[in-house]
């Protein structure tokens, strides 16, 4: 199976949705839900909504699908719409079922619509017009606009887009992990505090130092200056700043924030590394608190909450050295940076499915919540 195919599966099972195909050609078509995705037996299975059921989707249809579409990329094919042999060899319907058919082996039913509706709401084809040559009627087709083709079995598409291949990759372990510690998340954020604090002035402080260095970016052309990064460290780490050179620290500061806006969250993270003294749990708190809808702090508490989120029997996110916590030694300044996107990236997701169970969070929150779970 496609694995970005795949990946769209997963992402919407159990939502409902329209064939793509009534809006291409003008003709009613019925919501469907994905209803089952079964990677043992390689099948789907798909219910059109008042609960009729559909015949089960197989990998081995995708696959054929995909390659007849990939290899004739220079037209539009033709869906086909008999649903009895002989098919037309030339069409998707008569690629599903051209040849030896895999176990089980199904009496051949109308199995191209739904196939090419998710190769094209995964964004690998496109519906578009077409000409039978038998008798010059236009009949629905499908043309090929994605990745190139790779069966079942092979390494994941080649991509340019790291968020996009890391969700792909680890988004169902992060949602399992989630589900799995969703009240230790809900408790440990209403738990949120330090040093015996209540958590209302824990939260309080916080916002104050947060508010800070927005204000110092304004006040200062996009930089923090050293007396605010003062008050960062002052409350992460009760001790001053490392670098007590006001002039670099606008110059540096300002680079790394202009990267931000950007967009570039590693090349601002390397910025602030780059400064003496400045590792991931300072650079992350300069930077996380300046956002924290978007952003959070990653520091070797938030890291040992994580500890037990594993792909493949590995760890996804490495714990930051702390006091009195070795964390994951060996690791460079372009290591961190690289890693605390990827715990934005895991953030998102745990944020994002929290939110639709009901809560309110912002990154932040699910990180003061990893701050109490890693105590």
């Amino acid at each position: 199976m496609n694995e970005r195919v795949l990946a769209w599966l997963k992402d919407n099972k159990g939502k409902t949705f329209k064939s793509p195909r009534e809006n291409a050609f003008g003709k009613k078509t019925y919501f469907i839900k994905i209803t089952e995705i079964n990677e043992g037996l390689e099948r789907i299975k798909i219910e059109f909504v008042g609960g009729t059921p559909a015949l089960p989707l197989f990998f081995w249809m995708f696959d054929r699908a995909l390659k007849f579409i990939e290899c004739n990329k220079d037209r539009t094919v033709r869906i086909g719409a008999k649903v009895r042999r002989p098919f037309d060899s030339d069409t998707v319907e008569g690629k599903i079922w051209e040849g030896p058919i895999p176990d089980p082996k199904p009496f051949p039913y109308k199995a191209a619509p739904h196939v090419c509706d998710i190769l094209v709401l995964g964004q690998l084809s496109e519906y578009q017009k077409t000409e039978n040559p038998d008798t010059g009627r236009t009949v629905q087709g499908i043309r090929y606009v994605g990745q190139p083709y790779k069966p079942s079995g092979r390494d994941l598409l080649d991509t340019t887009d790291e968020k996009e291949d890391f969700i792909r990759r680890f988004k169902e372990a992060i949602i399992k992990w989630t589900k799995k510690n969703n009240n230790k998340i809900v408790s440990g954020r209403l738990r949120y505090s330090w040093r015996k604090m209540p958590t209302s002035q824990c939260v309080r402080k916080r916002n104050e130092v947060s508010k800070a260095i927005i204000m110092s970016r304004i006040m200062n052309g996009g930089a923090v200056d050293l007396d605010t990064l003062d008050k960062v460290t002052m409350w992460g780490f009760d001790r001053k700043f490392p670098m007590r050179n006001s002039k670099k620290v606008l110059k540096i500061t300002k680079k790394a924030f202009a990267c931000l806006d950007k967009g570039k969250l590693k090349e601002a993270t390397m910025t602030l590394l780059n400064m003496e003294g400045v590792g991931i749990s300072r650079a992350s708190k300069i930077l996380g608190l300046f956002d924290q809808e978007n952003l959070c702090i990653y520091d070797s508490r938030v890291g040992k909450a994580l500890e037990d989120l594993k792909y493949e029997n590995r760890t996804i996110i490495p714990c930051p050295p702390g006091y009195g916590r070795d964390g994951d030694q060996g690791l460079n300044d372009d290591a961190w940076a690289e890693n605390y996107q990827r715990l934005i990236w895991t953030l998102e997701i745990v944020r994002d499915y929290l939110n639709e169970k009901g809560h309110t969070y912002r990154l932040a929150d699910i990180e003061m919540a990893l701050f109490m779970i890693g105590k």
